[in-house]
């Protein structure tokens, strides 16, 4: 039986969980009581720096955690689906983490397209609505609907699904008549390769395309 979340984090709260998830990686080499853990994880929705600190935690001692333990405390809290959405963010494609990952989320069940972060915005604000149109691969795959990285910019570019990346490309238009593959890339986090960001742009038909290959930009298309 999966136990309720007995209240939503204070600051305190909050404090004494980085604390402990801090200490297991400095004094235990990664060693943490599992269900204190996925409650921790659990008060990411409440808090971005905790699940920035989970998921430094995991990617550095997932190895060493046993993943059916990890999927039997995540089991009981409230939202299990959550592990899935730490561990998407992982940059570590090996088929050894895929297979753990696989185990530790067994049959979870995703989420009902709501906001993964809990309090963080006004209800039926424009910062909500941009949410929902321009999530992130990492969220939407379970389910969640949010933006923000959780881990280093630096340590990972941001992921776009082709139809949120039409969105972008839409709301781009409004002030960007005359675009270059080079903005438009940019402006989507580089989630692609930019020969696919000028693939986007030559496939769709809101646009023509003006010029040589080096020189190339593209004008919105008249109705």
């Amino acid at each position: 039986m999966k136990v309720g979340l007995k209240k939503c984090p204070g600051i305190r709260d909050l404090e004494e969980g980085y604390n402990q998830i801090l200490s297991a990686e400095r004094t235990a080499n990664g060693k943490i009581d599992l269900n204190s853990f996925a409650t921790f994880c659990q008060w990411s929705r409440f808090d971005s720096r905790m699940g920035e600190i989970c998921i430094q935690f995991l990617s550095r001692y997932w190895k060493e955690i046993n993943p059916v333990e990890l999927h039997d405390a995540f089991a009981q809290q409230p939202w299990p689906s959550i592990l899935g959405v730490l561990l998407e963010f992982f940059k570590d494609k090996s088929t050894l983490f895929q297979m753990w990952k696989k185990t530790a989320t067994c049959d979870f069940q995703k989420a009902n397209w709501e906001q993964f972060f809990i309090g963080k915005r006004k209800i039926g604000g424009q910062m909500m609505f941009d949410d929902a149109r321009f999530s992130l691969e990492e969220y939407r795959r379970w389910g969640y609907l949010a933006r923000e990285l959780l881990i280093n910019k630096n340590d990972k570019e941001v992921s776009y699904s082709y139809e949120t990346r039409l969105q972008i490309l839409k709301e781009m238009l409004i002030t960007h008549p005359r675009i270059t593959t080079q903005q438009y890339w940019e402006l989507i986090g580089k989630s692609v390769s930019k020969r696919q960001a000028e693939r986007d742009l030559k496939d769709s038909n809101l646009l023509r395309s003006r010029g040589n290959t080096k020189g190339r930009y593209f004008v919105k298309r008249s109705l």
